[in-house]
């Protein structure tokens, strides 16, 4: 964040000055701005409610994410804004202590399974020739 650490523009926008904040629910904490950012004196939001230093061990939280990105003008964009596209994935990495799967027991669906068929058994190749009608004619086996 550009503003000064004592401007009001700096107390008010407290989301702005880190990406990721983690704070415990509480009810009423909607915005990370606090209720009124517009009118407030800072101290209303996600940067005053993760300085309670509250564990979050085995408690709801609140994951407080801040994207942005900054439109630098180009000649090419007179009159409109091409799309700009953010991008943000939470994928977990060792949730579980093992894999969740072992333990499925195999399939006993006779009727589904893959077998293999010897190649005396296959069915012979079909040719075919598409006329300029569209008719398919003059199959014969290969």
């Amino acid at each position: 964040m550009l503003a000064h650490v004592d401007s009001y523009h700096h107390k008010r926008a407290e989301f702005a000055d880190h990406n990721l904040y983690v704070t415990k629910y509480r009810d009423g904490e909607l915005y990370a701005g606090g209720k009124y950012t517009n009118q407030s004196r800072g101290g209303t939001g996600v940067r005053a409610w993760a300085d309670r230093k509250e564990s979050v061990v085995d408690e709801d939280i609140v994951v407080w994410l801040q994207l942005a990105l900054q439109h630098v003008t180009r000649v090419e964009n007179l009159s409109i804004m091409p799309c700009e596209v953010i991008k943000m994935q939470l994928k977990p990495i060792n949730f579980f202590d093992r894999n969740p799967a072992l333990d499925v027991p195999p399939s006993k669906q006779e009727f589904n399974r893959s077998t293999l068929v010897a190649e005396q058994h296959q069915q012979p190749a079909v040719e075919g020739r598409v006329e300029e009608d569209g008719e398919v004619c003059c199959s014969s086996e290969l």
